[in-house]
C-alpha cells in the first residue's frame, strides 16, 4: 500500500513517500476498510487547485503535479475521438490501458506544432463511462431542457409543445444518457421539418440541441 501510494495513487513532488497517509497505514487489518478512491479522489483535487494556484516560474522547466497522473491521462484520452481507432469499454478501465498505450495515444493526440488537440472531444454520453450511475442521474437535465429548446428556437409558433415535451419525458424515462440525446434531437428535428413545410420558407431557423 504505501509503494501504491507513493508512486501511483498519492504522488507529489518528492521522491519519498508522504506521510500524510502513512497513519492510515499502521493497522494493517483495517486498510481494506478505509475508503481509499474517495481519498485518491480528494488528492488530487487538492493538487489540482495547488497548481493552478501557484505562479509560473520562468526558470523552471517543468511544473509538478501531484495525485493520480495515470487516472486524469486515462480520463482525458478516453474523451478523445481517434476515429476508426476504437478501444474496449471495459470497466475498470486499468485493462484496458496497459503498457505504452498512454503514451502511444498521447503522442497520437499532439498536433505538428507539438500540442495536445489533434482530434476532437467526445461527448460522455459517447464514452465508456456513459452507462455509470453518474451520467444516468442526469436525465432529468435532459429532459427539461427540451420544452426551453423548442420555445427558445421557435417561439410560440408551435401550440403543441406542452404536450411533445411532456410525451418526451414519459417515453424517455429511465433511459441513457446516449438514447435521450438522439431521441431529443430526433424530436427538434421532426419539428423543423414540419415548420418548413408548413410556413414553406428556406429562412426557417435551424432548431439544435443545446447537448
Amino acid at each position: 500500500m504505501a509503494v501504491s501510494l507513493g508512486t501511483l495513487f498519492c504522488p507529489n513532488s518528492s521522491t519519498k513517500i508522504s506521510t500524510k497517509y502513512m497513519g492510515a497505514l499502521i493497522v494493517v487489518d483495517k486498510i481494506k476498510d478505509r475508503n481509499w478512491s474517495k481519498y485518491i479522489h480528494d488528492w488530487v483535487m487538492f493538487y489540482i487547485k495547488k497548481y493552478r494556484k501557484e505562479p509560473t516560474n520562468p526558470e523552471q522547466l517543468t511544473q509538478t503535479l501531484g495525485g493520480c497522473i495515470y487516472h486524469l491521462a486515462v480520463r482525458c484520452l478516453d474523451h478523445i475521438d481517434f476515429g476508426p481507432i476504437q478501444l474496449p469499454s471495459t470497466i475498470p478501465r486499468i485493462r484496458v490501458w496497459k503498457g505504452k498505450m498512454i503514451k502511444v495515444f498521447s503522442d497520437m493526440y499532439m498536433d505538428t506544432n507539438g500540442k495536445y488537440g489533434a482530434y476532437s472531444v467526445k461527448d460522455l454520453c459517447d464514452t465508456c463511462y456513459s452507462g455509470t450511475s453518474n451520467t444516468r442521474s442526469e436525465h432529468v437535465a435532459y429532459d427539461d431542457t427540451l420544452k426551453n429548446e423548442i420555445v427558445s428556437a421557435i417561439g410560440d409558433i408551435v401550440g403543441e409543445k406542452e404536450a411533445i415535451s411532456s410525451s418526451y419525458v414519459a417515453i424517455m424515462k429511465g433511459e441513457e444518457k446516449k438514447v435521450c440525446m438522439k431521441a431529443k434531437d430526433l424530436v427538434l428535428q421532426v419539428v423543423q421539418d414540419f415548420l418548413s413545410n408548413q410556413i414553406g420558407s428556406q429562412d426557417t431557423i435551424k432548431i439544435s440541441s443545446s447537448g
